[in-house]
């Protein structure tokens, strides 16, 4: 395969030198490639672009775009490679003109790290090193004429080799016949330089240390989903999900592990809990792989698989005062009976994949099922619609947005009952679900809109709070369709678990934490927009926040650590 300033990558039969296709998937010249290893023995192609973004290429399936993340760096990207890790298969690296290296999970295209150089200096090449014991490092060279060594497991910097007098402009490491792991560097001093890469460079102490509040642990991948569970006994643990397959249990206050949960083949984007007469809390999880599973967290043990489930995170809710799971399967919704174990019904209308759902009990217990469908290219049903959950009947048919639905809750009045829903087509809209009427169009997000909340608390009105990737969190007064607030830090680009209400531990109104690209999680008052703390990760990025019952906050980050901590209100 051979990349071109002509934006083109083409592929060529290495005997006959034929030419066997050309791949389109960029828009500015391809300045690097590099062949990843994945973990089920699948092998992608990673190209570097100066249109900023980075795409992955499936050879098994006649070069289709695995992943394609758009705007990867601020700057054009100069160069990819795979960085192995111990016991797992390829991640991506890629070092760009905007003075940084970036590490993504290349089977999800979330980033995992951002590991910042001197500013202003241009990271123009990188190379992943696997050690002795099976460690992974990254070596990346830099326009201030150093080499930097980073652990792939923590993203810490391990050491700066420096000797050239200008920035090293390749990088290749070299197993040599004795065993020894050589880096060789080419810079453009002319010189050529061999480094002895040595275990003992990854042994010296952690940088960063978390505060002694906080409980930190460890996937092998990116945690992408979190919930806190009440067991049996009173006490509450931390659930997480991630792409390394795997439900882990942890005790929220000392970081102690209380299990791990397998089943899944693919990684875990949904992670929510549910309470059962007969079992107690059970904590229902959706993945990559189509299916839902039911795990028994006092048991430790999986009770149910559910096959057909379409793999949205935002197509599954658990209806906790019903024990009722609600998740969508292509255009259809599934309302799920755990204690039976089987289908109540199935929810039947829309035209299009079902991508959000959510389910509203009345008053007299009833449920209605609310659902929105769109698909990424050329959709033909971006609507809303409103199910009775004891017949199955569809109720309301509510358009009005132009692209497809991401995200659907509810709002509880007084005298009333709003549903919100957001959409690709960055606008928010509130209907009246009595009527079906639109009540409001929030405008204002620049980008597709992934999440909403609810921010509800007795005697105060009702406030939502939308999410948009790579942009702002908005907090709305759904009622005039007035923006509150508009917090400056921008989400990640999956924004769908990265926004939670918590409770103030101090019976104070409801706070909202949210995840952002700059590697913090701010916890915002909705009325005012006042941070009321920020908290830094350095060398990862926060993907998901969950609040837990006691009011701390549960914070799961891209490079597989879990953070558990009290919100102490800063000023």
């Amino acid at each position: 395969v051979s990349a071109s300033s002509d934006a083109t990558c083409k592929v060529w039969d290495a005997e006959s030198g034929a030419l066997i296709q050309t791949l389109t998937a960029h828009f500015e010249p391809v300045n690097s490639l590099c062949a990843l290893a994945l973990q089920d023995g699948k092998v992608l192609v990673a190209s570097a672009s100066d249109d900023r973004g980075i795409v992955l290429f499936d050879p098994a399936k006649e070069f289709e775009v695995a992943q394609h993340i758009a705007g990867a760096h601020e700057g054009p990207v100069y160069t990819v490679c795979g960085l192995p890790r111990r016991n797992s298969g390829d991640l991506v690296a890629s070092g760009s003109f905007d003075g940084t290296a970036k590490v993504w999970d290349p089977t999800t295209g979330l980033i995992v790290s951002t590991l910042t150089h001197r500013s202003g200096q241009r990271v123009v090449a990188v190379c992943g090193l696997r050690l002795a014991d099976g460690r992974g490092l990254l070596a990346t060279g830099c326009d201030d004429n150093s080499i930097r060594l980073f652990d792939s497991e923590r993203f810490q910097h391990v050491v700066s080799l420096t000797g050239h007098s200008r920035s090293p402009r390749a990088l290749q490491g070299v197993q040599t016949a004795s065993g020894d792991l050589l880096l060789v560097s080419g810079s453009q001093d002319s010189e050529i330089k061999l480094w002895e890469i040595g275990v003992d460079m990854t042994t010296s102490k952690d940088k960063q240390e978390a505060s002694k509040d906080a409980v930190v642990t460890a996937h092998s991948h990116a945690v992408t989903a979190l919930c806190g569970v009440q067991t049996l006994d009173g006490s509450e643990l931390l659930a997480s999900g991630s792409g390394d397959n795997t439900l882990k249990l942890w005790d929220a206050r000392t970081g102690a592990s209380c299990g791990t949960l397998e089943g899944h083949s693919l990684g875990i984007t949904t992670v929510q809990a549910l309470e059962l007469t007969d079992r107690g809390t059970v904590v229902v999880t959706g993945s990559r792989d189509e299916t839902i599973r039911v795990f028994d967290v006092n048991k430790k043990s999986l009770i149910q698989s559910i096959p057909a489930y379409s793999g949205q995170t935002n197509g599954l809710c658990c209806v906790r005062k019903l024990g009722l799971i609600l998740f969508s399967s292509d255009q259809d919704v599934t309302v799920w009976d755990v204690a039976a174990a089987k289908a109540k019904m199935v929810l039947k209308g829309h035209g299009d994949e079902v991508r959000a759902v959510c389910g509203f009990v009345q008053a007299d217990n009833s449920l209605t099922v609310i659902s929105g469908s769109g698909r990424e290219w050329s959709p033909t049903d971006c609507s809303v619609r409103v199910f009775n959950g004891q017949t199955g009947k569809e109720v309301l048919c509510l358009r009005g947005h132009d692209k497809k639905v991401n995200a659907v809750c509810t709002l509880t009045l007084p005298n009333d009952v709003l549903v919100a829903s957001g959409a690709d087509d960055r606008n928010v809209m509130i209907w009246d679900l009595a009527s079906g009427k639109r009540r409001a169009t929030l405008s204002g997000h620049n980008n597709a809109v992934d999440c909403l909340v609810a921010i509800e608390s007795p005697g105060q009105k009702p406030l939502l709070a939308s999410a948009s990737r790579f942009d702002s969190v908005r907090v709305w007064n759904p009622l005039s369709g007035e923006i509150i607030h508009v917090c400056d830090s921008a989400t990640p680009l999956d924004s769908r678990n990265a926004m939670r209400v918590l409770l103030s531990a101090h019976g104070r109104q409801p706070l909202v934490a949210v995840a952002t690209r700059d590697n913090t999680v701010d916890v915002i008052e909705p009325e005012s927009g006042r941070v009321v703390s920020r908290t830094v990760f350095p060398g990862t990025s926060p993907i998901a926040v969950a609040a837990l019952a006691d009011g701390s906050l549960a914070v799961g980050c891209a490079n597989g650590r879990t953070t558990a901590f009290d919100v102490v209100d800063g000023g």
